[in-house]
C-alpha cells in the first residue's frame, strides 16, 4: 500500500521536503499509525502526538475533510496533506 504525504506551510518548513511516499504492508492503516511511522522516520521532526494536547499541524485527507482521530482510516493511495494551523488571508 502507498500513501503519499504532502507537507505545506511551516511543516514543509519542519520536514524540509514537500512530500513523501511511504509504503506500508498490506494491513489496516490509520492517522495514529501514519504517525508513528512519520516519527520512525523523522524522529527530530515529527512531534510526540501522544505528549501534545494540541496537535502541531492539520490533517487532511484527499483534500477533502480535515481529521483528528487517531482511529481514522487511510486508504491505499490517499493523498494525507499535512499542514500548519496559521492564520492568514
Amino acid at each position: 500500500m502507498k500513501i503519499t504525504i504532502e507537507f505545506f506551510g511551516t511543516a514543509r518548513y519542519d520536514y524540509g521536503l514537500p512530500s513523501v511516499e511511504l509504503n506500508w504492508p498490506n494491513q489496516e492503516m490509520n492517522l495514529g499509525k501514519l504517525w508513528e511511522r512519520l516519527q520512525d522516520q523523522f524522529p527530530h521532526t515529527t512531534p510526540d502526538l501522544r505528549s501534545s494536547a494540541t496537535p502541531p499541524y492539520l490533517v487532511n485527507l484527499d483534500g477533502q475533510r480535515f481529521v483528528t482521530d487517531p482511529a481514522t482510516p487511510i486508504q491505499a493511495g490517499q493523498h494525507v496533506l499535512i499542514m500548519s494551523p496559521d492564520a492568514g488571508g
